[in-house]
């Protein structure tokens, strides 16, 4: 089972997989079919990038209106294509294609190809695929794009990452995404170029241009690859499926929406009965429709340059299908390529159905941006490599076992084979290799089935294991520089043998037959020439009635056995990753999926850690056996040891951990005031605008926390207050004047229970502790001090606020204290035992709370990794928060919903413990947001800055489902249009709402909608402004 979160916006996935894997897809990946559509090439021939696309979003429109069964007028109402293709966004992925260099994985499509863990990288999968690491730049670049841009095209066989700020993707047709390389790889793929002096904008394209013409080009141009992410508008959409000869599907000139002319028209298009009988055209999305894009787009028609600024030629040219045949396999074009796409003239006019514009397009380079290409099996092991290598810093590194060689990559196998440094370029997955094997150099080897044969494999062989039917086995054994085009992809020349024929004799005749002519294609490999074709030489001596093609096998391999073998040999090697902790990547995988596949493989619980090991690791371990019992259905009265006991030691270690980390020095109080001075504390609230949760245990001692937010006063005033003042008896009065609840302390024991459940007084005495009383008899100690002392507080705002409360208010008691015994704390330090403080009342937390009210003004707070968390606060240029014509659009609303932080905190946490991919994958995006928050103030950039707390507020959402509970969405929903951007303050879920109105006049009409209309009874605005002090103590 694979765990499957929700996506924070509506999108949809559309794949094109071979055959063989479509219709198994969900079944085998365990991925929703409401949010997953796939399907393969029709049987009719390949349709080049672009035809595939139309015909991806033609299958899914046809899945998802229809059914797949015919259409009929009733049920093709308010279902039209062109509506459809508006409706949602969707990220189209190609891997259709027959792998014809990288055999291992054609079957499946390399989208699906299994890949390693990077040693440096938290929360990864061992089941994790080329697709699972492509999807968050995907997600991210889609949950961008502006409005009317709703579909992202993607190349299959790529890897593409970007570190950077992802930059504003502008409104355009067509947005194609670039990286920059050297000349001599970008001659490998389609490359843009921009104007070099001018402003930088996409001026053409060219595919696969020499090195030569592209040095030709240098003087005035910038060249990029095209890293195949193209994003596109919905008009750009259908200006593709006119050329890919599905005009039927869009609406006709003159015609008017929602009518019906002739069989079908209108706001549909003129679609024949059934419009699954659409048959389209080859084209080429990368090497027509992209050379034709651009400023001055340099694509030649009968050897003339294209003429006119970004005009598009005409789409509605017939093609010669008698030009073309397919090979037995149904999908590898033959033919005069040029019958399509060559000889066509330029358009005299838009091509567009509107008629009144052209096709707008630009390229962004990506920023960080790396690119990794899977297209070879050299290409699999040396991409790998590339990634591994991307960190060298020990500190960052997880995964501590020193391999033999780096080159070497093992996994879903179970490896006995002994491996040295002259073992490199070593690709093993889905197999059972012995000890009695014996590897070289150059192998790719893939499903081979439990044995204990004595193999050697000579250098540069490859071998897969691919299962067949219910119990046969097609043994492929190939160069792996092999091509398999032309006549080598439908040579039948893999034997197929039944289980029991497999022997180790078997498989040596098959390598002693390849050996002589591989030596020969390591030669035309070593010439940079493509070894292709085998001579039927090696089929020859075959001891086998039956020889599949390579073409055969996309179709033919079993592909629910393949899955079922890689599961069960990542389940066999579980235990032993587990005992090998302290060198392996165990603990820092996502647990949260680890426990799934540890509770399905039937292990019992590895041994537990030892005192001993890393404090961390013991936390995930706890956290790790937690959840396998919670997943298994173990809970409470299982022996004592349910899965929430398992939890509570997690917390208990990182507190204990935490207050350890923090190195407090025992205080020793001495009265330092008049007997009839009284201490006065008081300090802003914090209002959190990008960053929050960062800052939370775990993850800030794992990857330090980056926060950005604001101390402000309420109503004029500083809305937390403490008032410490001495007695002459010898106890301590405890007050609370917003609350009227009093408490007096007589006894250590009173003072000791600070985390009794439902004391309104718990901050109070866990800050005497701190302070340095509870270790001796109070009565005692407040004798020696000269009389007892009354603290005194007020808080005067609404619990669960969301404005950091209660840290705050713990600091303010603190600073107090501090004052009050002469302690001589100063901020950071009285950050720090707050820090403590929560620790002490399980109530966890980060830090940003109370340094974002002690410290003034609107600030960046940093933390590095550690358990000693002391931020480095920068301060930001406050303008937003003080210049009249920016301030008068910043409104703070209490919305009346309460929602207490502590169990919406735990469940967060629980996912740090569990590394969970999701939520740490989210925790980056916020960590990153806070350096975009921070850049956009420094820049006074204030036209954006309501869209980023926008994002602020989806990225919350996305870490935690109950921050916009409907009554919250009820609010946003009457004041729709009129702001740039909000988000609930703190956790979300109630309290505060920060909004940022279009302008001044919006936001008086939200004050009058939301107060002529309020949520209930307690809804009310609240006049804020900034805090230029922070937390001030002084005495009377």
């Amino acid at each position: 089972m694979r765990i499957i979160k929700k996506k924070s916006i509506t999108m949809k996935y559309l794949l094109t997989l071979p055959k063989n894997i479509a219709a198994d897809f969900h079944e085998l990946t365990g991925l929703p079919k409401d949010q997953w559509f796939v399907t393969s090439d029709p049987d009719s021939g390949y349709l080049g990038s672009g035809g595939g696309t139309v015909n991806l979003l033609l299958q899914a429109w046809l899945k998802e209106t229809d059914d797949g069964r015919p259409m009929t007028d009733d049920r093709l109402e308010g279902k039209g294509f062109k509506e459809w293709l508006g409706g949602e966004k969707r990220i189209l992925i190609h891997s259709g294609g027959q792998s014809r260099r990288l055999p291992a994985y054609g079957p499946g499509g390399k989208i699906l190809t299994p890949m390693p863990v990077v040693r440096w990288k938290k929360g990864q999968r061992l089941d994790q695929t080329l697709l699972d690491l492509q999807l968050p730049l995907l997600e991210k670049i889609l949950d961008r794009l502006p409005e009317g841009m709703n579909t992202l095209v993607v190349s299959g066989d790529v890897l593409v990452r970007s570190t950077g700020q992802m930059l504003e993707i502008p409104q355009k047709d067509v947005v194609a995404f670039g990286h920059w390389v050297s000349p001599e790889l970008a001659s490998r793929h389609g490359i843009f170029f921009t104007d070099r002096y001018g402003k930088n904008e996409f001026q053409f394209m060219l595919q696969k241009p020499s090195p030569e013409e592209i040095r030709k080009y240098l003087p005035d141009y910038l060249f990029m690859i095209d890293v195949g992410i193209w994003a596109l508008s919905d008009e750009a959409v259908e200006e593709l499926c006119r050329r890919a000869g599905a005009e039927e599907l869009l609406p006709r000139a003159g015609t008017k929406a929602g009518t019906k002319a002739g069989t079908k028209a209108g706001q549909y298009g003129q679609l024949p009965v059934d419009a699954s009988e659409l048959i389209l055209r080859y084209y080429d999305m990368y090497g027509d429709f992209g050379l034709e894009l651009g400023n001055d787009p340099r694509r030649e028609n009968n050897g003339q340059p294209a003429t006119g600024n970004r005009q598009l030629t005409h789409p509605n040219l017939p093609i010669d299908r008698d030009r073309l045949s397919l090979d037995q396999g149904g999908a590898q074009l033959r033919g005069d390529i040029s019958a399509l796409t060559g000889n066509r003239q330029p358009a005299t006019g838009n091509c567009l159905p509107t008629g009144n514009r052209e096709l707008s397009s630009t390229v962004l380079p990506l920023p960080g941006g790396e690119f990794y290409h899977f297209g070879t099996s050299r290409e699999l092991i040396s991409s790998n490599l590339a990634l591994q290598n991307l960190v060298n810093d020990q500190r960052e590194i997880i995964h501590r076992q020193i391999k033999s060689h780096p080159a070497v990559f093992i996994l879903n196998s179970v490896s006995e084979v002994k491996l040295g440094a002259e073992n490199e370029n070593i690709w093993i997955e889905n197999s059972h290799i012995g000890k009695n094997w014996k590897l070289n150099q150059n192998h790719v080897i893939t499903g081979v089935p439990k044995n204990d044969w004595a193999i050697e494999l000579p250098a540069n062989m490859c071998l897969d294991f691919v299962p067949i039917d219910e119990s046969d086995w097609c043994i492929r054994v190939y160069h792996i520089d092999e091509l398999f085009d032309g006549e080598s992809q439908t040579q039948p020349r893999f034997p197929v043998y039944n289980e029991m024929e497999i022997t180790e004799d078997t498989l040596l005749n098959l390598i002693n037959l390849g050996i002589p002519i591989f030596a020969g294609m390591t030669v035309l490999a070593n010439n940079r020439q493509p070894a292709t074709g085998v001579p039927a030489g090696l089929s020859a001596g075959l001891n086998s009635n039956r020889q599949l093609s390579a073409s055969d096998l996309l179709n033919r391999a079993n592909l629910r056995r393949i899955f079922a073998q890689r599961t069960k040999y990542r389940f066999a090697v579980l235990p032993a990753m587990a005992a090998n902790y302290r060198h392996s990547i165990f603990y820092h995988l996502d647990l949260e999926q680890l426990a799934v596949d540890w509770s399905a493989s039937g292990h019992a619980l590895p041994a537990e850690l030892p005192e001993s090991a890393p404090e961390m690791t013991r936390i995930h371990d706890q956290m790790f056996r937690a959840e396998v019992k919670r997943v298994r259905g173990m809970g409470d009265g299982v022996r004592g040891l349910g899965y929430e006991v398992w939890e509570e030691r997690a917390f208990q270690i990182l507190r204990e951990s935490l207050i350890r980390g923090l190195k407090l020095e025992r205080a020793v109080p001495r009265v330092s005031v008049y007997s009839d001075q009284v201490v006065w504390g008081r300090s802003p609230v914090r209002l959190d605008l990008g960053g929050g949760w960062t800052d939370t245990p775990p993850n800030c001692i794992l990857n330090g926390g980056k926060v950005v937010n604001v101390a402000v006063e309420l109503n004029g005033q500083a809305p937390l207050q403490v008032f410490i003042k001495p007695t002459t008896s010898d106890k301590i009065i405890l007050r609370s004047i917003d609350l009227g609840l009093r408490e007096e302390v007589t006894t250590r024991a009173q003072l000791q229970a600070y985390n009794e459940v439902g004391s309104a007084f718990a901050i109070p005495k866990a800050a005497l502790i701190l302070a340095g009383f509870g270790e001796e008899d109070l009565e005692k100690q407040l004798k020696e001090l000269g009389g007892g002392l009354e603290i005194s507080m007020l808080v005067a705002v609404p619990k669960g606020s969301g404005l950091g409360t209660s840290s705050i208010l713990a600091a303010t008691v603190l600073g107090s204290l501090s004052d009050f015994f002469g302690l001589g704390w100063d901020r950071s330090e009285v950050g720090r035992r707050t820090l403590a403080l929560e620790q002490m009342l399980t109530t966890g937390g980060g830090w940003q709370d109370q340094y974002g009210g002690i410290y003034p003004g609107l600030k960046i707070l940093e933390t590095v990794p550690g358990f000693n968390q002391a931020p480095v606060v920068r301060w930001l240029p406050s303008d937003y928060f003080t210049q009249p014509d920016m301030r008068s659009s910043l409104l703070l609303y209490y919305t009346g919903i309460t929602r207490v932080a502590k169990s919406i905190l735990g469940e967060i946490v629980r996912g740090m413990f569990l590394n969970s991919n999701r939520r740490l994958h989210l925790i980056e995006e916020l960590s990153q947001h806070a350096e975009n928050l921070m850049d956009n103030i420094l820049m006074q950039d204030w036209k954006s800055f309501g869209t980023l707390i926008d994002t602020s507020w989806k990225l919350n959402q996305a870490l935690d489902r109950g921050t916009n509970p409907p009554e919250v969405q009820a609010i946003l929903t009457k004041i729709r249009g009129l702001y740039t951007g909000q988000k609930l303050l703190g956790a979300g879920g109630g309290g505060y709402m920060f909004i940022v109105a279009k302008d001044r006049g919006a936001a008086l009409k939200i004050r009058k909608n939301l107060q002529e209309n309020p949520p209930n009874e307690r809804a009310r605005f609240v006049d804020f402004s900034l805090s230029s002090e922070g937390l001030v103590v002084t005495r009377s």
